[in-house]
């Protein structure tokens, strides 16, 4: 993994959250379910905490990968300053970091 993308475990990361976020926001998913049964089962009441539902993981993920991409500045200059050279060419011929042909 380290020969396409220098972070595979924050890409491996990312795929869990972006899997995990459709399911809990399925129509039939148990937390859409739940609480839209408690605002009457309307189709309002889903649209609405679809709604909630999505600002919350929005701001959640927003979070969560402005500090993802802070810790993953830090790694790659930890590994520049304790490796040098040879972490220049490495990160040159490995230059994306999530995802391949992409960042």
């Amino acid at each position: 993994m380290y020969g396409i993308i220098r972070h595979p475990s924050y890409t491996g990361f990312t795929m869990l959250t972006v899997g995990y976020l459709f399911c809990v926001l399925d129509r039939q998913g148990p937390i859409v379910s739940v609480c839209t049964g408690l605002l009457g089962g309307s189709s309002t009441g889903h649209t609405t905490v679809t709604g909630v539902l999505t600002c919350m993981w929005a701001t959640g993920l927003y979070l969560v990968y402005a500090m993802m991409y802070g810790r993953m500045n830090k790694e790659d200059e930890m590994l520049q300053k304790n490796f040098g050279e040879e972490w220049r060419a490495w990160a040159k011929r490995v230059p994306y970091r999530l995802l391949p042909g992409v960042y």
